[in-house]
């Protein structure tokens, strides 16, 4: 599913690979896998103030297949995260780090269940 794998870069500091489905300065809506959880992150564009968004809606992804792109907006969501928060490598588009994703990844897994 993803072609690439975590990466750290020379000091030490651990990249995430992403795949994005679309892009507008950075990848506005991307999937990552971390600790075994896939997360896609979303930007919308916001119609009513003609721009995206700042902030990502992050989805718990569960059953997360090829369609993922198509039905990503059906699952749970957890999160909500400034586009600030997030790292992207240079390209903007293969990597962001994984930083503040623990943060992130303890608001998932922690919340209570129905």
């Amino acid at each position: 599913m993803y072609a690439k794998t975590e990466k750290y870069d020379g000091d030490g500091l651990k990249w995430i690979p992403i795949e994005y489905c679309s892009y507008w300065d950075f990848a506005r809506t991307f999937k990552i896998r971390y600790r075994e959880v896939e997360l896609v992150f979303d930007a919308p564009f916001l119609e009513m103030a003609d721009e995206y968004s700042d902030y990502f809606i992050v989805y718990l992804a569960k059953g997360l297949d090829e369609n993922w792109r198509k039905n990503y907006k059906s699952w749970e969501v957890g999160h909500i995260v400034q586009v600030d928060a997030i790292t992207f490598d240079e390209s903007r588009k293969e990597y962001i780090l994984a930083g503040n994703l623990d943060r992130l990844f303890i608001n998932f897994t922690s919340a209570p269940s129905a």
